[in-house]
């Protein structure tokens, strides 16, 4: 059901300015850019993936009840959380 009240494009905003934020704060911080990178990559899938649910554009192709926009955004959660896992285990174990 479409939320008419709220507009994506409020919704990608606000997510990018929280995203610039909390990015700048971690590279600030001296935190990997690799962990840095995956964090931004899960909350631009979360939020990619919500806003597309509630965009509802008639002609995007839908695979296996999702729009293919939010299998891209399921697959850029994936890769950030690859991405921090990877740089988490490179950390522990060096």
């Amino acid at each position: 059901m479409r939320c008419p009240n709220i507009s994506n494009p409020f919704i990608f905003n606000h997510w990018k300015c929280n995203a610039g934020n909390y990015t700048l704060f971690y590279w600030i911080s001296g935190v990997k850019y690799t962990i840095i990178i995956g964090l931004y990559l899960i909350g631009a899938g979360i939020t990619r993936f919500i806003e597309e649910a509630y965009r509802g554009e008639p002609l995007t192709k839908i695979i296996g009840n999702l729009r293919i926009y939010q299998w891209f955004s399921a697959g850029m959660y994936f890769f950030g959380a690859y991405c921090d896992a990877f740089s988490i285990w490179n950390y522990f174990n060096s």
